[in-house]
């Protein structure tokens, strides 16, 4: 039950923060497209704020979403939910988990193909390609919805299990250039993949279809390499990097910077009163100006909201914990001390096994 509980009570919060915010924020600004920018946003999160307290706007029209963005956490906490079963049965039944957790993946990939095939779908969400009808339908469709997202969370769950139960192994030379060589490629492979079609060229259904089923859990593939060698410490410079204490401030705040940042911009565009030209100087100024606001906003939101809950949280389940620990005694008979002498035994050998 904690399990999920807990990841109810740490996002619902701030999300919650996020959509009264958009619910006042006509009230806080003025401009020449004021109106046009944040109207859409209110009427939404005014109308259908319930669907995101209940974990469900992705499964509308993304005309009919409060706050685009948050697709995210309606799909993550469904994938989340379904992912308590196969963590039960990994756990249990390990071949069994491993069967479930594989048709997750090939059915959801299945699903994203099919969907993308039957309604010519383009092969990814991108706004500088189509028309924004086509936009709103892959979005609509393929993109907010949790089938075409849980092959990379199957892969996450797969190398999760696998780090538990091999994390000691020990990778030869040839084992770790295979590695990182086919984690580069994946990787690539997905970036690169959709190049012609950026470009203007129209893909073939088929090929998008494969595209759109296959290139998220093919990235994760790409990415769990890293994680992996990184934990069984075959990571290198990359793991000193990526273990650097410079990111954990930045990765408490993560979570408030999603949802925030999309207020920063929604503000600066309705709320602009003269053209904008465009250079990479004043691209890059918007960039850091915005990630800066977005940062100070985050910050104050996580500590007035977010981390209040946090230890809220931790001392309502420490305080049952204890509880339930608490032994009575069930006898009021005299005891007699005893001197018990530890014999510490000899520690077993354990030798890693050689992945050749």
């Amino acid at each position: 039950m904690h399990f999920c509980i807990h990841k109810i009570w740490r996002m619902t919060p701030m999300y919650m923060l996020i959509v009264s915010l958009v619910i006042v924020l006509p009230l806080l600004g003025s401009g020449p497209w004021w109106n046009e920018t944040i109207k859409p946003e209110y009427e939404n999160c005014r109308n259908y704020w319930w669907r995101n307290l209940l974990f469900i706007n992705n499964f509308f029209h993304v005309k009919e979403l409060c706050m685009l963005h948050t697709w995210y956490m309606s799909s993550y906490m469904q994938i989340y939910a379904v992912s308590l079963v196969i963590l039960l049965l990994l756990y249990r039944w390990p071949v069994l988990g491993w069967i479930c957790n594989m048709g997750m993946l090939l059915g959801g990939a299945v699903l994203t193909g099919v969907v993308t095939y039957l309604y010519h779908l383009p092969p990814t969400a991108l706004f500088s390609v189509g028309s924004y009808k086509r936009y709103e339908e892959v979005m609509t469709l393929v993109y907010t919805k949790p089938y075409s997202h849980v092959g990379a969370f199957c892969v996450g769950v797969g190398l999760g299990y696998v780090i538990i139960r091999w994390h000691s192994v020990l990778l030869t030379k040839k084992v770790q250039v295979i590695g990182w060589s086919c984690s580069i490629f994946l990787c690539l492979l997905t970036l690169c993949g959709p190049y012609q079609y950026r470009r203007g060229t129209p893909m073939h259904p088929v090929l998008a279809a494969v595209y759109a089923a296959c290139h998220r859990t093919v990235w994760a593939l790409g990415v769990s390499w890293v994680a992996f060698v990184c934990i069984s410490g075959y990571g290198g410079i990359i793991n000193k990097f990526l273990s650097s204490k410079i990111f954990i401030p930045l990765s408490n705040l993560s979570y408030c910077f999603y949802l925030v940042h999309p207020l920063v911009l929604f503000y600066r565009r309705g709320s602009l009163q003269e053209r904008l030209f465009l250079s990479h100087f004043e691209m890059m100024y918007l960039f850091l100006g915005n990630t800066a606001f977005s940062l100070v906003l985050s910050y104050v939101c996580n500590v007035t909201v977010e981390q209040p809950f946090i230890h809220l949280e931790s001392l309502t389940f420490r305080a049952k914990t204890e509880k339930k620990s608490t032994i009575k005694p069930h006898s009021t008979l005299p005891t007699q001390n005893c001197d018990l002498k530890t014999i510490k035994a000899p520690e077993p050998k354990m030798t890693p096994q050689t992945l050749e």
